[in-house]
């Protein structure tokens, strides 16, 4: 079974929105994730992170992939807690689940 991956690219914040998305299909690709989708964001997105881990449960994906941890802003550690991360500079696995 493969792992499923959704990419994040940021209209507020991308360079080149086209590269962005490309990058993210060929890096699914190499990666040997099924694309599930991109999910466009901007500084107006209401609740980003919660948007972001939402779509991802709903593709059940596993990691996300994006050009710029950036595009997170702060909240990527929060992502952590359900997904991997795929960046340029490596990936942010997810983070162990806590016992209470």
């Amino acid at each position: 079974m493969t792992d499923r991956a959704i990419g994040l690219v940021h209209l507020g914040l991308a360079v080149e929105i086209h590269g962005d998305r490309a990058w993210i299909e060929r890096t699914a690709r190499t990666g040997g994730y099924e694309l599930a989708g991109i999910l466009a964001i901007d500084e107006n997105t209401y609740m980003p992170i919660t948007l972001i881990v939402g779509t991802a449960a709903a593709a059940k994906a596993t990691v996300i992939i994006a050009p710029d941890i950036g595009y997170f802003g702060t909240g990527y550690q929060a992502i952590t807690t359900a997904c991997s991360l795929l960046l340029p500079t490596g990936i942010v696995m997810r983070a162990p689940k806590r016992k209470f």
